[in-house]
């Protein structure tokens, strides 16, 4: 049976409907790409965030860029617990966690120091770190229907 038979009882999303739709959602998984690429390099910046969204936007926009995007060897790995039903171990849970709020953290402080810190960005900042931590150990309580 294939994906557009799948499709029609329901069990698989189909891709976006319009063309134009499919090109700005593909558009949007490949600046996403992007934008997780960096975070490899630059600490403090996400990298899996970005590249669940990448993939959420190529699974609906060309699906055979969401399988380049997971089969891929470098970015491949930070994507390995969307589709399984294990959970994320508690050594990674609590590492991912000590990590982003150590860059939380750092962060904010580097940016007091030099007195360029408002109020509203380190709420926004602790807010999106705060999100982070939930979103990091609800994994495996249930399905999140990312994909």
């Amino acid at each position: 049976m294939d994906a557009l038979a799948l499709t029609a009882v329901g069990s698989v999303e189909s891709p976006a409907s319009s063309k134009l739709r499919r090109a700005v959602f593909a558009s949007a998984g490949v600046t996403f790409v992007g934008i997780g690429a960096i975070g490899v390099f630059v600490p403090g910046l996400p990298t899996v965030i970005w590249l669940m969204a990448a993939s959420y936007f190529f699974a609906r926009s060309n699906p055979q860029l969401e399988a380049k995007l997971i089969r891929n060897r470098f970015f491949g790995p930070y994507l390995i617990y969307l589709d399984r039903p294990a959970t994320m171990p508690r050594r990674a849970k609590v590492s991912a966690t000590l990590l982003m709020w150590g860059s939380v953290g750092l962060s904010l402080a580097m940016m007091a120091a030099r007195e360029s810190l408002t109020a509203w960005f380190a709420t926004a900042v602790v807010f999106a770190a705060a999100f982070g931590t939930w979103f990091v150990w609800s994994f495996g309580r249930r399905r999140l229907g990312l994909r």
